[in-house]
């Protein structure tokens, strides 16, 4: 019988810099997928996260039955591990939908404002 121990300690700042590679892919991913979604948006404004997920994975990873996505994400990072895959493009919706969001609002202030100014004159 095959025992394992696992060792759970804390990560000490002079140590937190060999995450900083995998930080900056990470970061390269999340900034490629979140122009992926700005760029589709209409397509993937109304889905679910989840089914959101999917589409963007059919739109950028290449698969078997998908063997010519729209966006080549697995050419520029290639074997990035699919769960960072996935959350990216959930991080990423949230990033694409809160932008929009806060720009509708700026959008809607502007008019009020506009509005509120022709009618003083």
């Amino acid at each position: 019988m095959k025992q394992t121990k696992t060792i759970k300690g804390k990560i000490i700042s002079s140590g937190a810099k060999i995450f900083d590679p995998t930080l900056t892919i990470y970061r390269e991913a999340l900034s490629f997928i979140v122009d992926v979604i700005n760029n589709e948006w209409s397509n993937l404004e109304g889905l679910s996260t989840k089914e959101l997920v999917n589409s963007v994975e059919k739109l950028t990873h290449h698969t078997k039955t998908n063997p010519s996505p729209k966006y080549d994400f697995d050419s520029i990072f290639y074997k990035f591990p699919c769960y960072l895959r996935r959350s990216a493009i959930s991080k990423g919706y949230g990033i694409v939908k809160s932008y929009r969001s806060n720009y509708q609002n700026w959008l809607d202030e502007k008019v009020k404002a506009l509005g509120a100014t022709e009618l003083r004159s």
